[in-house]
């Protein structure tokens, strides 16, 4: 149906009343194979939606290390200049998730491990970590 669509001249990185684009609904619902469809579609990886979330911020947010690796691995910038809630980039919404894989994966493809959040107190990945009691990411980071 997706390819369907595409051929017949549907708008691959058209928006919705929120700025997201099919790729990252299609992340926010874990539908790996639409998703590899439309970055094989160029479907702009490193869009931002209105509250300013990438594709790859919403793969970390789910904890899909599957997507993650695949949006990574097809470009994704790791510090694209994308804040979601409380101004928190992509690694950060992986150590808030707890999911080791994803922030090791994001460390390793060059995330900024000293960014901050834009809360009053000015997070890093790190702080997030220890304030969690997550030891595992705190060795990490």
């Amino acid at each position: 149906m997706i390819i369907l669509m595409i051929k017949a001249g549907a708008r691959v990185n058209g928006k919705n009343g929120e700025g997201k684009t099919a790729l990252m609904i299609a992340v926010d619902k874990e539908y790996e194979v639409i998703v590899q469809l439309l970055i094989d579609e160029n479907a702009n990886i490193n869009a931002k939606d209105k509250q300013g979330k990438t594709a790859l911020m919403i793969a970390a947010e789910r904890g899909n290390e599957k997507i993650v690796r695949l949006l990574l691995d097809r470009g994704a910038d790791s510090n694209v200049d994308a804040r979601g809630e409380l101004g928190r980039m992509t690694l950060m919404w992986a150590v808030e998730r707890r999911n080791e894989k994803v922030v090791q994966l994001l460390i390793d493809k060059g995330a900024d491990v000293n960014a901050k959040d834009d809360s009053i107190y000015y997070k890093t990945a790190l702080m997030i970590a220890v304030d969690k009691g997550y030891e595992e990411i705190v060795r990490l980071l």
